[in-house]
């Protein structure tokens, strides 16, 4: 049962905490993004704030999100300057304030890449190379399963073999876990996809989503 609301981490798996943190972020942006499409001056200047303060706090003890609100605002800031044809002094000022927070805050390497990933989907306007796109595809659940299986697997055939060989069960471990990713994304995470993208929005949240496909064709 606690697995279901996402409330309990197997000990076989331990990547899967992240899935908590998702949960909630996606109850949070759907709450929040309602706030920030309607009034988005006064959710950057009163819950941004806000969040960052309640993430040093006792508070985020028991609400996960809270540890990592940072980046995922980041990348709600940098979605509105993506977005937003003109007039983006104020998300730029609340990004600029978001960075500084992450590397005041966080450890250097989660900081850097927030950077890093934000400035790439921001500025980056070259079309990405077919070859990338399917690694792109199936990272998710690769990320998912390389504990269980890729792991596994290498701590299994290193005893079996000399020191060595030691770079052969890395390499059998990634090809298996690939494959098994690979049958995951195509039976599992896209059929999903596919229905989740067939659910109707109201009017302003399909106007965001058409806009960025015109920006997609753009490309």
């Amino acid at each position: 049962m606690l697995s279901v609301f996402y409330l309990h981490i197997p000990a076989d798996n331990p990547v899967f905490w992240t899935l908590q943190i998702e949960a909630e972020y996606y109850i949070f942006i759907g709450l929040f993004f309602v706030l920030l499409m309607r009034m988005p001056k006064t959710s950057i200047l009163i819950s941004i704030p806000v969040l960052l303060w309640l993430s040093q706090t006792q508070l985020a003890s028991y609400i996960g999100l809270l540890n990592f609100i940072v980046f995922f605002l980041i990348g709600t800031i940098g979605y509105l300057i993506y977005i937003k044809e003109k007039n983006k002094m104020l998300e730029y000022i609340a990004l600029l304030i978001l960075i500084v927070f992450s590397f005041l805050f966080y450890d250097l390497v989660g900081a850097i890449a927030s950077v890093c990933s934000i400035l790439m989907i921001l500025f980056y306007r070259k079309p990405i190379h077919s070859a990338l796109e399917f690694p792109g595809e199936i990272s998710y659940s690769l990320y998912l399963i390389h504990f269980v299986i890729g792991v596994k697997i290498i701590n299994l055939l290193q005893r079996h073999i000399g020191p060595n060989y030691n770079l052969v069960p890395f390499i059998l471990a990634m090809v298996i876990c690939i494959g098994a990713s690979c049958v995951f994304w195509k039976f599992i995470e896209k059929p999903f996809a596919e229905l989740s993208n067939k659910v109707k929005y109201g009017k302003k949240k399909t106007e965001f989503l058409n806009y960025d496909l015109e920006i997609e064709k753009a490309k």
